[in-house]
């Protein structure tokens, strides 16, 4: 992670304007958390809205019949480690579109699986693009699968992997309101516990 001492000197010419890190914000951290866990059921109706308008012949049933709960259980489960993959690594992508490395963790204590590009200055559109890209592919590509007819326990486990894929994007859309509040030239440095947004000395 890097040092604060250090990121002004890997910048010349920019100074910090703007610092978030979730060890010293942990209530907002939370209330962002909580405000997403609230919205699932609408999100979950929404995507299920969708799947029907691609196609009508999709069976929402959601699977919990008889002895489909089994293979329903299975595939929630399974679609929400696939959320974690597809999203975290989505991240990862566009890191590297943008010439930053990647890393992946989880961080057990404040209950949070990441993935971030330690010290690596992103222009603010970058980081934009970077921090909304999986709630934009993974839900586009999620939908697809709709085309076909699936059984009603895949119906259950893709809707419950785009829900939660959107609402662990709430804590994306919230920083990219942070640095909505500067310019295009600002820099946003990426950190494991959070992000620093640093503008130009003349503005």
């Amino acid at each position: 992670m890097i040092d604060s001492q250090d990121a002004p000197a890997q910048l010349p010419g920019y100074r910090e304007a703007y610092r978030w890190d979730m060890r010293v914000h942990r209530r907002t951290l939370i209330r962002v958390s909580l405000l997403g866990l609230l919205v699932v059921p609408l999100v979950y109706i929404g995507f299920a809205r969708l799947a029907v308008w691609i196609s009508p012949q999709v069976r929402l049933s959601y699977g919990f019949e008889g002895r489909q709960i089994f293979w329903t259980l299975l595939a929630i489960a399974l679609g929400m480690v696939l959320m974690v993959v597809l999203h975290e690594g989505t991240h990862g992508v566009f890191m590297i579109l943008f010439r930053a490395k990647p890393q992946y963790g989880v961080d057990w204590e404040h209950g949070v699986v990441y993935a971030t590009s330690h010290g690596h200055a992103f222009t603010r559109n970058q980081f934009i693009v970077v921090a909304l890209a999986p709630v934009l592919v993974v839900s586009g590509l999620g939908l697809l699968p709709f085309i076909w007819p699936l059984p009603g326990p895949l119906v259950t486990g893709l809707l419950t992997m785009l829900a939660f894929n959107f609402v662990g994007a709430v804590g994306d859309a919230w920083m990219t309101g942070m640095c909505l509040r500067y310019p295009a030239s600002a820099r946003v440095v990426d950190e494991r516990y959070g992000i620093k947004v640093f503008m130009q000395e003349k503005e």
